[in-house]
């Protein structure tokens, strides 16, 4: 009698071992895959903000002499602080203690002046593309 008794709690741990191994399966799939997209998010962020600065200076460059307009930066991607610097006809965009970083070329390198959080003004006074 005994013997049934053990081979059943035998069994019961066997069930719940299989149990938690596959509740533990699938929880670790999801963390990967969240991890996966929130990274994908970032790096949509990321390039966002370097698409909305090329596409300000750009529209500078062509429209010439006398054309301004303001792109408003985040100050936060992915609630993480970043940088964005411009040098020679790059954008580099990264975030601060990450290996996430972009960059975009530009249609002029003759840009001056940084990027800051907030509202940014690029303009156009002959032919030099002013960023303040």
């Amino acid at each position: 009698m005994s013997r049934g008794r053990g081979q059943a709690g035998l069994e019961f741990l066997a069930l719940t071992f299989f149990i938690l191994l596959l509740f533990s399966l699938v929880t670790m799939s999801y963390n990967y895959n969240r991890t996966r997209y929130l990274q994908r998010d970032i790096e949509l962020e990321m390039r966002n903000v370097e698409r909305d600065i090329a596409y300000a200076i750009a529209s500078a460059t062509l429209e010439g002499d006398g054309f301004s307009t303001v792109i408003n930066l985040p100050s936060l991607i992915g609630g993480m602080n970043y940088t964005a610097d411009i040098s020679g006809s790059h954008i580099f965009v990264k975030l601060n203690n990450s290996e996430f970083a972009h960059s975009t070329i530009l249609l002029t390198s003759n840009v001056t002046g940084s990027l800051s959080y907030g509202e940014n003004t690029v303009s156009n006074k002959g032919g030099e593309i002013f960023i303040g």
